[in-house]
């Protein structure tokens, strides 16, 4: 006799392999806090600064993976086993390199260029992304960074035009116009899944929470 229970658990467990498995681990029940604050209000303003916060927790973990493959490349190579002056300047020189990209900016900006594709954001995209309207399967690498660069600008200066006082910011010229917002707000709903699913998939080790 068949067991009508059963045969609903067996259809469960089959559904439930389709899934994405569940993001647990060390510094991702955080970020994902962040996450969802984002995704549960209606007030687009909160949610791209939710969304953005959410990238730029991810950011540390992005500068600080760059920083460790940038000086693995250096102490690879023969010139490590016999130091001199100039390849310990080299060194010198690539931290002050690599340290420009602990700015907000620029590790916001190395984030959503490493973790996200701009193909899934373009229908969403506001008309003052005028790169990342363009992108489509058939787009460069060229391209597709150009956007990904154009978002990341427009997210900072949106974030720090909404977070700071009036009288106290100056407007670049990249903030995303109050009648275009909507769009603004779903790619980087787009960009900070991505950078979350990056997040989840580096070692834990590595994670900076």
């Amino acid at each position: 006799m068949e067991d009508p229970e059963a045969d609903e658990i067996s259809d469960l467990v089959l559904r439930a392999k389709k899934l994405r498995p569940l993001l647990l681990g060390q510094g991702l029940p955080a970020v994902l806090q962040e996450f969802n604050s984002g995704y549960g209000t209606n007030n687009s303003e909160a949610s791209l600064l939710s969304y953005v916060k959410c990238i730029e927790y991810v950011a540390a973990t992005v500068v600080r993976e760059r920083q460790y493959e940038d000086l693995r490349k250096r102490l690879l190579s023969r010139d490590a086993l016999n130091p001199n002056a100039d390849y310990m300047d080299g060194l010198l020189n690539l931290f002050e390199e690599n340290r420009v990209l602990t700015r907000d900016a620029e590790a916001l900006k190395l984030s959503v260029e490493r973790c996200c594709d701009p193909v899934l954001m373009a229908s969403h995209a506001p008309k003052c992304l005028k790169l990342l309207t363009k992108i489509s399967p058939k787009s460069s690498t060229e391209e597709r960074k150009a956007a990904l660069s154009e978002l990341a600008t427009a997210l900072t200066s949106s974030r720090n035009q909404l977070a700071h006082a009036k009288a106290n910011y100056k407007p670049t010229g990249k903030e995303c116009p109050p009648d275009q917002i909507g769009g603004l707000v779903a790619c980087a709903k787009i960009a900070a899944e991505q950078c979350v699913r990056w997040y989840a998939a580096r070692s834990p080790e590595l994670r900076k929470a």
